[in-house]
């Protein structure tokens, strides 16, 4: 039997950085949302922003891109916790700690 093993603190690391993804990401979202609900009201740009084709598909891009972070962010939320559980085991703990010693020397022995 296999025995699985993962890292806390890189998971840890990791689910952080795909937090400030998804945040990054929504307020792109939003922004673009709130500037195509702007221009709904107004005829400036040729062809309207709401009406072109490349502003549905930044808005596709970017609602894929939140709904894999999201996948991304429980998937790491639940191995975390079967870590602390202990039903899976924590790779941290198997990596030895480095210590500095003091060598004595400069005499050539």
């Amino acid at each position: 039997m296999e025995t699985q093993s993962l890292s806390l603190s890189l998971l840890q690391d990791e689910l952080m950085e795909l937090q400030k993804d998804r945040t990054a990401f929504a307020s792109a979202y939003d922004l673009l949302r709130k500037r195509i609900q702007e221009s709904l009201n107004t005829t400036r740009s040729n062809p309207p922003l709401h009406k072109w084709s490349g502003s549905r598909a930044v808005m596709g891009s970017l609602e894929m891109t939140i709904a894999h972070v999201e996948c991304s962010i429980e998937e790491h939320s639940k191995a975390i916790g079967l870590i602390r559980d202990g039903v899976i085991h924590n790779a941290d703990k198997d990596t030895p700690v480095r210590a500095l010693r003091i060598i004595q020397g400069g005499d050539g022995e």
